[in-house]
Order: structure tokens, then C-alpha cells, then sequence
């Protein structure tokens, strides 16, 4: 990326498809930018964007296996984003750095990163198009998504095989479409259960509920 230090705004930044690339170094100076996608590369983290204040559509980062951290957003205005997608970064623990965004409006897309162990930065997340929330191997607890209060699309939140608890997410009041938890082999199915009713005592479910092949036998406090 050397030869770039020049530029601080930008439309959509697309890095794709090349492993040998290993560092943002040379756009340390950027500002502002429309997205931002990364997907199959070696870097590890994005420190050189620590400058940068404003994302104004979509952030994607895919297949990026050394990826470890997205500090590098800390600075971003608090804003919305159109989308988000955080796919298949197997060495991603969490999200900090994404604390910016109280909003995606067309999605927020987790899937696929087995060592991210908690949604850490998303907790000012207050509204979303559609939630996807799948196979995340590592991922204990949905705490960090306390703030947000509604989905309007699609909430599935499905095979996560270390998920125990979804019982975090206290504010949520609307689902506008589907509400699907399903195949999370240690989520207390009680757990859910009772998230679909805090939702529908609220603002309601506008689709199906399907709440399928989670734990039946664990049990829940009163």
C-alpha cells in the first residue's frame, strides 16, 4: 500500500484475494471513506487506519485468517452503516473498534470466525436490518448486544456450538421478520424461549419463530 500516503478520502476500498499482503501501511492518512472490503489477505490488524473518522456505507472483512484485531476503527464518529460483515476470520476474538455503530440498516452479519469468543464493540448497536449470527464456534454469550433494541429483518441465530446464553440482549422489543435460534447445541432452549417472549410482551414478532435443536434438557432461572 506504500504510495498512498496522500490520500485521506476515498469512495470503496476493495483488498481482495492476496494473501502476501500483510499491512495497511500506506493509508494511515485517511479520513474519511464510503468501505471498506478485505477479504483474503495476511493482515493481522488495521492500525494504519487509526486516523480515520468517518465510514459512511459498509465495512466487510472475509477469510482474512490472521486477522486478530479491528482497533484500527477506534476513532470512526459515532455512526450507521449499511452493512457490516465479519466472515470466516479465524483468528478474530472480538469486535473492538466497531463501538462507532449504532446502526446497520441493511445487515449485520457474524458468521464463520471460530475463535471470536464475544460481540465486544457492538455494544452501542441499537437497530439492525438483518442479524445473522452463525457458526461462530468460540462465541459464550450475546452480553454486548444489550443495547440493541431492533431487527428489521431477519434475527437467525443458529449453530453456535459454544453459545450458553442470549439472555443479554434485554432490550430488544421488535423483530419484523423471522425469529430463528436454532441448532446451538449448549443454548438452554428455556434461554430462547424466553427472549421470543420478551420480544413478543414488547413490539412483536412479524414472521415465523422457529426455535429448533438447542439444548431441551438444560434448565433456566426463574
Amino acid at each position: 500500500m506504500q504510495g498512498l500516503e496522500w490520500l485521506e478520502h476515498a469512495g470503496i476500498i476493495t483488498l481482495g484475494s492476496n494473501s502476501n499482503l500483510e499491512s495497511l501501511n500506506g493509508l494511515q492518512n485517511l479520513k474519511s471513506i464510503t468501505g471498506l472490503s478485505v477479504a483474503g489477505t495476511g493482515i493481522q490488524d488495521i492500525e494504519p487506519l487509526s486516523g480515520l473518522e468517518e465510514v459512511a456505507a459498509a465495512i466487510s472483512f472475509s477469510t482474512n485468517s490472521s486477522l486478530v484485531s479491528l482497533e484500527g476503527f477506534r476513532n470512526v464518529n459515532p455512526g450507521t452503516l449499511n452493512s457490516l460483515i465479519i466472515s470466516n476470520n479465524s483468528s478474530l476474538v472480538d469486535l473492538s473498534g466497531l463501538d462507532f455503530m449504532t446502526a446497520s440498516t441493511t445487515q449485520a452479519s457474524i458468521t464463520g470466525n471460530t475463535s471470536l469468543t464475544s460481540f465486544k464493540g457492538l455494544q452501542n448497536l441499537e437497530t439492525v436490518g438483518r442479524l445473522t449470527i452463525f457458526g461462530n464456534s468460540s462465541l459464550v454469550h450475546l452480553d454486548d448486544l444489550a443495547s440493541l433494541e431492533r431487527v428489521d429483518g431477519v434475527l437467525q441465530i443458529t449453530s453456535n456450538s459454544e453459545l450458553t446464553s442470549v439472555s443479554g440482549m434485554t432490550a430488544l422489543s421488535r423483530v419484523n421478520s423471522t425469529f430463528n435460534i436454532s441448532g446451538n447445541s449448549k443454548l438452554p432452549t428455556c434461554d430462547a424461549i424466553k427472549l421470543r417472549d420478551q420480544v413478543q410482551s414488547r413490539n412483536g414478532i412479524g414472521g415465523n419463530t422457529q426455535i429448533l435443536s438447542n439444548d431441551d434438557e438444560a434448565t433456566c432461572p426463574d
